[in-house]
């Protein structure tokens, strides 16, 4: 990996080895009335994430300039929003996320990732680049919050069917071209707006 991306990793690492984001999970105020299934909590692993989006997005195609925004809807403690920032294919990273506890402990990971890596910076710094970051405290099945993202990430394995359609219905309104990498394969009723590119297994 290129210097930057393991400097970092090794700030993603130390940052989270500091956040229970489990515990943050078991706190469902603010839940209003979806089930527990569709609440249930997962992260994603840092390496075989990172892979995902560097085999999509290959860093010798995509200038730091580039100017695409990555979406992670319920994004808990923002671990696929930090993950993301290190890369040159996203300019913005975004996290959605329904339940304030985890929200605000995303927030707390966004502060201290900005303090700790500010920006990009020219040869000789350690961080090549880092996209700007934003935390939203969201229904996901609300498009209004998420709509700008060209890269949509839904970790979406166990949420409850009308979710996934709602979620599916409002992913409709993304711009032309825009990419869903969603756990979960959308209901049928879907292929009227997607096209579904690959398929894949994924390190949880």
């Amino acid at each position: 990996a290129p210097a930057g991306l393991r400097e970092g990793l090794r700030v993603f690492y130390d940052l989270y080895d500091k956040v229970d984001a489990f515990a943050l999970s078991s706190d469902r105020a603010g839940a209003g009335a979806y089930l527990d299934t569709s609440l249930t909590y997962g992260e994603v692993e840092a390496v075989p994430f990172l892979n995902l989006l560097l085999r999509l997005f290959p860093p010798n195609l995509n200038p730091p300039d580039a100017q695409r925004v990555f979406v992670d809807l319920g994004s808990g403690s923002g671990r696929a929003v930090i993950l993301a920032a290190l890369l040159p294919a996203f300019s913005k990273c975004v996290g959605v996320e329904l339940l304030p506890a985890l929200h605000a402990g995303a927030m707390r990971v966004g502060e201290s990732f900005r303090e700790r890596l500010p920006g990009s910076s020219g040869e000789g710094g350690h961080v090549g680049h880092v996209a700007e970051v934003e935390f939203v405290e969201g229904d996901v099945s609300v498009p209004g919050t998420w709509l700008e993202g060209d890269v949509v990430y839904i970790a979406s394995l166990c949420f409850e069917a009308p979710l996934l359609r709602a979620v599916a219905r409002a992913a409709a309104g993304l711009k032309p071209g825009s990419m869903v990498l969603s756990l979960e394969r959308f209901p049928p009723e879907a292929t009227a707006h997607f096209l579904l590119e690959d398929v894949e297994s994924m390190v949880m």
